[in-house]
C-alpha cells in the first residue's frame, strides 16, 4: 500500500509517496512562503492527481491538531490553517482516507519506527524549523 505523505511547513511543502515499509518512492518540495491556504491545498490536490497510486493521505503540520479528527485548531507557523478540518476536507476532495498529525509527533513516530530510536522506550524529539516543536515517547508509548 502506498501513502501520499505531505509535510506542510512554514516555508515549504514537502510531498512524497511511501510504501508500508517506509521506503520513499518519490518526493518533491515547493516553496509556500507566500501562499495562502487555498493555494497550498491546490498544490496538494494537483500532486495527488500526478501520483494516483496512493490509497491514503498522511499530513504533518505544525500547531495544535486533533489527531482523531484531523482538525487543526491552531496552525502555528501556518496560521492560514487555523480552525480548519484538513483531514475531512482531503477525504471529501479525494475519497481517500486522510490523517493529520502535529509535525513533531510525526518526526517522533518516524524515528521510533525506522530511525535511531527503534529500540528506545523513552526519548524526546525536538524539531527546529520556521518554528519549534517537541514530542515525548515515554514508557514505550
Amino acid at each position: 500500500m502506498n501513502i501520499a505523505a505531505f509535510d506542510i511547513g512554514g516555508t515549504s511543502l514537502k510531498m512524497g509517496v511511501i510504501d508500508d515499509q517506509g521506503n520513499i518512492l518519490t518526493g518533491d518540495s515547493t516553496d509556500i512562503s507566500h501562499n495562502d491556504r487555498d493555494k497550498i491545498l491546490d498544490q496538494i490536490i494537483a500532486w495527488l492527481k500526478e501520483n494516483p497510486s496512493c490509497s491514503g493521505i498522511a499530513v504533518s503540520t505544525p500547531g495544535y491538531i486533533d489527531p482523531d479528527s484531523g482538525y487543526i485548531a491552531m496552525g502555528g507557523t501556518v496560521s492560514d490553517f487555523d480552525r480548519f478540518p484538513l483531514s475531512q476536507w482531503l477525504t471529501e476532495k479525494t475519497a481517500l482516507p486522510a490523517t493529520v498529525e502535529n509535525d513533531a509527533h510525526c518526526a517522533l513516530l518516524a524515528e521510533r519506527w525506522l530511525g535511531k530510536a527503534k529500540k528506545l522506550n523513552d526519548f524526546l524529539m525536538l524539531t527546529i524549523g520556521t518554528g519549534l516543536g517537541d514530542a515525548a515517547f515515554c514508557n514505550g508509548r
